[in-house]
């Protein structure tokens, strides 16, 4: 019988420093546990090429969104110094699933510490501005997460 789904647990975001301008092909380290993370694509701009001659608009697929990665965490004084030591620099992050595949991304890291209201946790937020992001198979993830 085939797998209905898969749930959150065990979903980790990992990172490596890119050093040359060159993804690590390894040697990715946990960085913090998440609390919650963002959708890895968006719908692509719609361009409008409707003719005065129509009765209805029309349209055709314009560019994809590589968006901001957002990850809340508790703000505890160790996550805020991890989060913070990946900021402003070029980073590799990689977001594993508990089957074993991933999201990698690469992009610069800014974290802020979020509102709080009443009865609720004191989190922050990683948000990485993404030049790209790539699905991975568990064997590439595999791969990544190996010791370099």
């Amino acid at each position: 019988m085939a797998q209905k789904g898969y749930s959150d647990i065990g979903t980790k975001l990992y990172h490596a420093e890119i050093t040359g301008g060159a993804i690590p092909v390894q040697g990715f380290k946990w960085l913090v546990p998440v609390k919650s993370t963002s959708d890895k694509g968006s719908e692509p701009e719609q361009i409008d090429i409707t003719s005065l001659d129509e009765v209805r608009n029309s349209y055709t697929a314009g560019r994809l969104d590589t968006p901001t990665q957002t990850y809340v965490l508790n703000n505890t004084p160790e996550n805020a110094t991890k989060v913070s030591d990946v900021c402003g620099k070029l980073h590799a992050f990689l977001e594993v699933y508990s089957d074993g595949t991933s999201v990698l991304m690469v992009g610069n890291g800014t974290t802020w510490i979020n509102g709080v209201s009443l009865n609720s946790a004191r989190d922050r937020t990683l948000a990485i501005t993404c030049e790209d992001i790539i699905e991975k198979s568990e064997t590439e993830t595999t791969a990544l997460l190996a010791e370099a």
